[in-house]
């Protein structure tokens, strides 16, 4: 129940909670009720059972005055009992405690009485019994049992068990159509909160606000949900104002920089202000300010900001002739050096990017803007800035990551679509070659070449005089008629096994068609090749031919007559047995009587090669016909979502396309694979380039 709570909306939650409040409640006064209703009626028949005891001890006490004489009048009282239906059994006892008369309703075999017992009752687990003692002048002159059945009790239960049952669905209904009504005042603006809030998140839209509905603690929320909207607007336009008038700073006090080191230069006078100018301007900057030797890339000054990118103290920097070398990555040595070299000897500015290493070992990705500064025809100075551009990389990193897995994860689809279609095949030659094999052996143990062995024995026996036993004796005589016989028999055996040996040799030859076959797209994969189109599409019909067949799917083929294209038909084979298969789940899916397939083969209006595969299943609806080529979007159980959305994209690389269509479900769909003549010159320089 509580995993039920959890897991539902927050209207099924209201709508649970008030059903289970409301059965509660009622069900707890129904129990009081049922509790109280049980001990009542226990006390009436307490209470009638000792009334019926004082009459029954009043009329009686003249007979057990009389005793034996009297027995016959004791029995006569007990008999008037017949008129209460929930007495089983009564007896009378002396003062001696000896059974006086005794009664026992009809149909209740008559039993020994119980030893009499002091005044008393007891409620047991079908009677009450009770024990009540007759005086007579102040004296007990003997004691009376009655034993009454609790069915009373048992039928006002099931009465109220009834009513109890009646009332509860009754209130369970009228509790479930109150929920129904009731929690629209607290879900609909939660529902309609939880709307919005998706959609700032889906969408980064901050304009958004909810709805208030009401004044209370829920309208309390929306407005602070609100304000927190408004809130979050404000920042964001003023972090966006505050970026671009940061980004104009950096700018503007960039190049007021190279003016103060231009400056720097000529006027050696105000050295110490125009010094202090600097280092404040440059510390202000998010990027390490430096300027350093123009040969030996010696720092003579580098900003406060380097303490933070890299860790090193600002000493460390301008102490360590080689510490620019010495903190390179080891990858980018050469290069950086070599373009800052080139940048000396052309005497122009460097942009470049390269790694360093922190102090604790971190790998630090910058990005360093440097100019020389030039003085009659000699480089003075080398001045720059290094900005921190690391999360700028792992993010190109992590996204070119995303893109390799994407691609590989595409491949192995395809791969897996060919290699379930081949498996599906060779499974099904196999299932023939079981069977072959199998009655080979049958008719070798049950083959008739067994007998020889003991006629041979029989001749051998009377070798002899062989001749007098084949024409006189019994035995010999039919030797020669059950040769006949048995040659007759072991040929046709023999015409028997050669037939199955050949169907056996076939179905392992077309085993070793289908491996050859998939092993062949596995190795020319990625070679554009001219081909003829037919026979790729019958190729990926034989690797699919098991499944169809089995499905009971009938192909149709409507082939024009096409000019031979050049594709990397590995690409090709991998959209077209996905189409099929898929063609095949969604006819299955439809569970219609008749099955088929239809593909066809035509030149269009803008002569490229056009392949559509047409199929009777379930249909596509429009609102996944936008959907269906997009990454991880399958409308299949155990489907992945790569199939058509590879295929979408090795049409594309073939400069092709691929596309769908279908008027609704349960009408079918066609999927298009649309393909050039010969495959775009980017595509075979990639493919050249791989090779």
């Amino acid at each position: 129940m509580t995993k039920l709570l959890l897991s539902g909306t927050i209207k099924r939650k209201l709508m649970l909670i008030i059903m289970l409040t409301c059965t509660v409640a009622l069900f707890l006064a129904c129990s009081a009720i049922l509790f109280f209703e049980i001990l009542g009626t226990k006390q009436i028949l307490k209470r009638n059972t000792e009334v019926m005891a004082d009459v029954i001890g009043a009329n009686s006490s003249a007979a057990l005055t009389f005793k034996n004489a009297g027995k016959n009048d004791a029995k006569e009282v007990l008999a008037a009992l017949k008129a209460e239906p929930y007495v089983v059994s009564a007896c009378l006892y002396n003062d001696q405690g000896e059974v006086f008369a005794t009664y026992f309703r009809e149909g209740i075999a008559e039993k020994v009485p119980p030893r009499v017992e002091d005044e008393n009752f007891k409620f047991e687990k079908d009677t009450l019994n009770l024990f009540h003692k007759i005086k007579f002048d102040g004296e007990v002159i003997g004691t009376v049992f009655i034993q009454s059945d609790l069915r009373i009790i048992k039928e006002r239960m099931n009465t109220y068990f009834w009513i109890m049952g009646l009332v509860m669905a009754s209130a369970a209904f009228v509790a479930f159509l109150l929920s129904l009504s009731l929690q629209k005042v607290i879900s609909t603006p939660i529902s309609h909160l939880a709307e919005t809030a998706n959609k700032v998140a889906n969408q980064k839209n901050y304009s958004v606000r909810a709805q208030k509905t009401s004044d209370d603690e829920m309208g309390v929320l929306i407005d602070r949900f609100n304000e927190m909207l408004s809130g979050i607007q404000e920042r964001d336009a003023a972090l966006l104002k505050a970026h671009t008038q940061l980004e104009k700073r950096v700018d503007e006090r960039t190049k007021e920089l190279q003016l103060e080191i231009r400056e720097r230069s000529r006027v050696e006078g105000e050295l110490r202000v125009s010094q202090l100018k600097f280092e404040t301007l440059v510390n202000s900057i998010e990027g390490i300010v430096w300027e350093a030797d123009p040969k030996t890339f010696e720092f003579g000054f580098v900003s406060q900001q380097c303490e933070r990118l890299l860790g090193y103290p600002r000493s460390e920097w301008t102490v360590n002739p080689s510490f620019w070398l010495d903190h390179l990555h080891p990858d980018d040595q050469i290069l950086a050096h070599e373009i800052r070299n080139k940048g000396l000897a052309q005497e122009k500015s460097n942009q470049l990017e390269y790694r360093m290493i922190a102090s604790d070992g971190r790998i630090v990705w910058v990005r360093e803007i440097s100019t020389f500064i030039i003085e009659g025809g000699t480089p003075q100075a080398l001045r720059g800035v290094l900005f921190d551009i690391t999360e700028q990389k792992q993010a190109e990193e992590e996204l070119e990551m995303l893109n390799k897995r994407l691609v590989e994860s595409s491949r192995h689809a395809g791969m897996a679509e060919v290699a379930t279609g081949v498996l599906h095949n060779v499974g099904n030659v196999l299932n023939s070659v079981n069977v072959s094999s199998t009655l080979i052996c049958d008719q070798v143990r049950n083959s008739r070449a067994s007998r020889l062995k003991d006629v041979v024995l029989l001749l051998n026996k009377n070798s002899t005089d062989l001749g007098t036993f084949i024409t006189t004796d019994p035995k010999g005589k039919i030797i020669p008629g059950y040769l006949s016989s048995l040659s007759e028999r072991l040929s046709a055996e023999q015409q028997d096994l050669l037939k199955e040996l050949e169907l056996l040799t076939k179905n392992i030859e077309h085993i070793k068609e289908i491996v050859a076959m998939q092993q062949n797209y596995a190795r020319v994969s990625g070679i554009i090749e001219s081909l003829s189109i037919r026979n790729l599409v019958e190729d990926a019909l034989q690797m699919n031919a098991a499944a169809l067949s089995r499905h009971g799917i009938l192909v149709v083929r409507e082939y024009e007559d096409v000019p031979v294209i050049s594709v990397d038909k590995h690409k090709v084979l991998q959209i077209l047995v996905n189409l099929i298969r898929n063609a095949k789940y969604a006819i299955d899916a439809a569970a219609k009587r008749e099955k088929r397939v239809t593909i066809t083969i035509r030149m269009n209006e803008r002569h490229m090669v056009e392949l559509s595969v047409t199929d009777n299943g379930i249909g596509i609806s429009q609102e996944n016909l936008t959907k269906i080529f997009s990454h991880g979007f399958t409308t299949k159980r155990d489907g992945h979502g790569f199939g058509l959305h590879s295929g979408a994209l090795a049409a594309k690389e073939m400069g092709g396309s691929l596309s769908a269509a279908s008027e609704g479900p349960g009408k079918g769909a066609t999927f298009v694979l649309e393909m050039p003549l010969s495959a775009p010159k980017s595509i075979e320089m990639k493919i050249g380039a791989r090779v």
